[in-house]
């Protein structure tokens, strides 16, 4: 398997070279809408430090999907993609260079545009509108880790289906994923209360026979996160309590998701070689 970083450059180079103005274009349309965004909640009760955080990274979660998934199109078009075959570079090149202009270049470039709108709204609610708040500050704590994790899992499963779709590929991976999301929901839910029927709380929740002790409402299953705890309450005393997994089989389950990441790009290599041959 050859490799070269001078073609991975040179690969790199191209595409930006063909793409600048579609790209420059696409920077301009981003500042103008999170700047609506922004100047719309500071108009509107404030910009708070969570406010800030959500505008962030939810911009760069909707804005690096929609990007990723332009990366590789011309394999999706019959003329383009020819020619994007023939280029005297191999298919791991070609993958590093998707990968990098959405992994790196794109989170890049949107935070060098987006923070400082950020600074100026809190400098503008803070010294016009009055709101004493903090400015987001990056810190990757446990919740930016995820939403990190999160931006590269969303940015592989576009740059895969960028190159399974033909058409539309925005738009047929936005309902794919909602309906993966959908679906697993839904079962961890059913396979969750499957689980714990024959062990509801309510059978050990009070003591038989001992007088003064009452007997509490039955508790109910109010559902599970994906691959998390299972929530109970109870509508009587408004108490609720969780049961988890073991350390060992969430861990499993973390290392599961971790290895979806290098699994979607081993399929987009796959996917290309495919187109080669």
């Amino acid at each position: 398997m050859e490799f070269s970083i001078k073609r991975v450059w040179l690969l790199a180079k191209k595409q930006w070279v063909e793409n600048r103005k579609l790209y420059l274009l696409g920077a301009l349309a981003l500042i103008g809408i999170m700047s609506a965004l922004i100047l719309f909640n500071v108009a509107n009760g404030g910009i708070s430090e969570e406010t800030q955080k959500v505008c962030l990274f939810g911009g760069i979660l909707i804005a690096g999907s929609i990007f990723t998934s332009t990366i590789l199109s011309q394999f999706s078009n019959k003329i383009n993609g020819i020619e994007a075959l023939m280029l005297p570079a191999s298919t791991l090149e070609k993958v590093v260079v998707a990968l990098v202009y959405s992994l790196l270049l794109f989170p890049l470039v949107y935070v060098l545009l987006i923070y400082p709108l950020l600074i100026f709204a809190h400098f503008l609610d803070a010294t016009i509108v009055g709101n004493l708040t903090n400015l987001y500050q990056f810190s990757f704590t446990g919740e930016e880790k995820g939403l990190v994790v999160v931006f590269i899992f969303l940015q592989s499963f576009f740059l895969l289906f960028s190159v399974v779709f033909r058409r539309y590929i925005f738009l047929k991976a936005v309902i794919l994923a909602c309906g993966l999301s959908f679906c697993l929901v839904f079962l961890n839910n059913f396979f969750g209360k499957k689980l714990v029927q024959d062990v509801q709380p309510e059978r050990v929740g009070y003591l038989k026979g001992i007088q003064g002790v009452e007997k509490d409402d039955t508790f109910y299953f109010r559902g599970v996160d994906l691959i998390g705890p299972m929530n109970f309450g109870s509508s009587k005393n408004q108490r609720s309590f969780k049961v988890t997994l073991p350390d060992w089989q969430a861990n499993l389950f973390q290392v599961i998701k971790y290895c979806l990441i290098p699994f979607f790009w081993l399929i987009i290599w796959f996917r290309l070689r495919e187109m080669e041959l």
